[in-house]
């Protein structure tokens, strides 16, 4: 395939991972662009959580692959640095894992700092 139809094939997927309106539970909030044909993924994350200093963002890449696993199409790793939304920006490692639907929507789970969160919801907003 040629690098003009792996671009063509591209596509924007905004989610969010995590357990939205648990009072205190960190969600990643994510806006990829994926390109199917490279199994490329790229994209900015956002978490956010109801704490001081809990608020953290930065660019993400990755990869995903099918599976062939009843509705779980696709899995997905994901990597970047990320930096505290305040007066000190340091930047830290994010990871996250996705198991996906063909609608975008499944579980994973993610991990920054001291914080791990696994099994959480996976749901699309937009594509």
């Amino acid at each position: 395939m040629s690098n003009q139809n792996a671009i063509a094939s591209a596509y924007l997927v905004k989610c969010v991972l995590g357990n939205v309106g648990l009072p205190g539970a960190p969600v990643a909030s994510l806006a990829l662009v994926v390109t199917p044909a490279s199994r490329k993924i790229t994209g900015y994350v956002e978490i956010t959580q109801a704490t001081q200093g809990g608020n953290y963002s930065g660019p993400v890449q990755g990869t995903m692959f099918s599976t062939g696993l009843g509705e779980v199409t696709q899995v997905a790793a994901l990597t970047g640095m990320i930096h505290a939304d305040g007066p000190m920006p340091i930047e830290i490692p994010f990871e996250a894992h996705l198991a996906i639907t063909k609608d975008w929507t499944g579980t994973g789970g993610f991990s920054y700092a001291n914080v791990h969160v696994d099994h959480v919801p996976l749901k699309m907003i937009s594509q």
